[in-house]
C-alpha cells in the first residue's frame, strides 16, 4: 500500500473506528449505544419497537436516533416526521441519513453501522482533503479525526462529520489549480449545506477568495444555498410546520450567556474555551493566511461564543459547532505561511492558467 495512502486515509479511518469502538466497549447496550436514544427522545418510541432492549440515555439522549428514524424513511417526509421534532429542522439535514438509509434500507443493526460507515466516509473525505491544502504537514490529515467535534459525530451518530469532510473538501478544491475548481467546490458546498444547513457559512466565506471573478464568486456563494432552500421550502410546506423552526429555544445567544448558564462541567466548559482559544490564535496569521480561512474561523468562533445552554451543555454539543473550524485553524498555525502566499494569490493562479508548456529544444 502507498505510503500516502496509509497516511492520509487508512490511519484517520482507523482511528475514526477506534473512537467507535471505544464508545462501544465503554458503555453496555450494543450499537444502540451510538444512537443515544433517551426516554424523552421523540424517536424512542420507533428505537424500541426495533430494538430488544435498547440503550436509554439520559432524559432525551442525542439526536442519532432522530437521523435514525430519518434513514427508515428517507423518501416518506411525513413518516418520518412523527419522529423528529422539529420535523422542519431536523429533516432539513437529509443527505446523511439518506445515504445510510439507501445503504441499509431494513433497518436494524445494519442501518446503525450504515450511518457509522457513512461518518467514517466523511473522515476519509476530510482527512484528504487537509492533506491537500498549500503547505499542510504531513500529520494535518489527523485533525481530522483528532478532532472532539469529529469524536461526538462518531460517537452519536450525528450528520456532522461527513459535512466537516464536505466542507473542508470545498476549501481544499477551491485553493487548487484544476481548471473545474470552482465547479467542484460548488457541488461539495451544495452537498455540505443539505447535510447540515450551516454549511452555508463556508460557502458565503469561500466566495470572500480573492481573485475570483464576480461570476464565480456567485456561484461559490449562492448557488451551493439554493438546493437546501428549496429542500427547506418544500418541507414546510408538505408538512405545513414553520420553515424556521428551531429545537430547545434556538441556537444563538447574547455572547457567552450561554457558558454560564448550562449544565457542563468544568472541565467541559474548559475544553470549549480550549478549542476557542486555538481558533483566536489562528487570526493572528491573517496576513498569511487565505481570506476565506480567517473569515470562517472567525465566524466560527462567534457562533460558538454565542452558542445557547442546550449546546454548551456537554463537550458533544460545544465542540460540534466548529468542527469543521478547528483543523483550519491549526493549519492557519502551523502550516507554511510563504507557501500559502504564493500558490492562493491570485498572480501565481492567473500564471497556472495561462502558462503554456514550451517545446523541447530538439537536439
Amino acid at each position: 500500500m502507498p505510503t500516502n495512502v496509509l497516511r492520509v486515509l487508512v490511519v484517520p479511518v482507523l482511528i475514526g473506528v477506534l473512537w467507535i469502538g471505544l464508545r462501544l466497549a465503554s458503555i453496555d447496550g450494543g450499537p444502540t449505544v451510538l444512537l443515544s436514544d433517551g426516554l424523552h427522545n421523540p424517536a424512542h418510541g420507533l428505537i424500541v419497537d426495533e430494538f430488544d432492549d435498547p440503550y436509554e440515555a439520559p432524559r432525551a439522549g442525542f439526536d442519532g436516533a432522530q437521523f435514525y428514524a430519518i434513514a427508515r424513511s428517507p423518501l416518506d417526509v411525513d413518516k418520518a416526521a412523527e419522529h423528529v421534532d422539529p420535523p422542519t429542522y431536523r429533516l432539513r439535514r437529509i443527505l446523511y441519513p439518506a445515504i445510510a438509509g439507501l445503504l441499509a434500507p431494513g433497518g436494524g443493526t445494519m442501518l446503525i453501522w450504515a450511518l457509522a460507515f457513512v461518518s467514517l466516509a466523511g473522515v476519509a473525505i476530510g482527512a484528504q482533503a487537509l492533506d491537500r491544502l498549500p503547505g499542510a504537514p504531513p500529520w494535518l490529515p489527523l485533525t481530522m479525526v483528532i478532532n472532539p467535534g469529529v469524536i461526538a459525530g462518531l460517537w452519536l451518530s450525528l450528520s456532522d462529520v461527513l459535512a466537516t469532510g464536505l466542507v473542508l473538501a470545498a476549501f481544499a478544491a477551491l485553493f487548487s489549480r484544476h481548471r473545474r475548481r470552482v465547479g467542484a467546490a460548488v457541488v461539495l458546498l451544495a452537498l455540505a449545506c443539505l447535510t447540515r444547513e450551516i454549511s452555508v457559512l463556508a460557502a458565503f466565506a469561500l466566495a470572500l477568495l480573492p481573485g475570483l471573478s464576480r461570476r464565480d464568486r456567485l456561484l461559490v456563494g449562492v448557488v451551493p444555498c439554493l438546493p437546501v432552500g428549496l429542500w427547506s421550502l418544500y418541507l414546510a410546506r408538505a408538512l405545513d410546520a414553520p420553515l424556521f423552526a428551531q429545537p430547545y429555544g434556538g441556537t444563538f445567544t447574547a455572547p457567552f450567556l450561554g457558558w454560564f448558564h448550562n449544565d457542563s462541567t468544568p472541565e467541559e466548559l474548559l475544553l470549549a474555551a480550549a478549542m476557542g482559544l486555538v481558533l483566536a490564535a489562528s487570526l493572528t496569521k491573517w496576513r498569511s493566511t487565505p481570506f476565506p480561512v480567517t473569515a470562517y474561523v472567525a465566524v466560527s468562533l462567534g457562533v460558538l461564543v454565542c452558542s445557547t445552554p442546550i449546546i454548551m451543555d456537554t463537550w458533544m454539543g460545544s465542540t460540534r459547532v466548529i468542527t469543521a473550524a478547528l483543523p483550519l485553524a491549526v493549519w492557519a498555525l502551523v502550516g507554511r505561511p510563504s507557501l500559502r502566499r504564493r500558490e492562493l494569490s491570485p498572480q501565481a493562479r492567473g500564471r497556472s492558467m495561462t502558462q503554456t508548456p514550451q517545446p523541447t529544444p530538439a537536439v
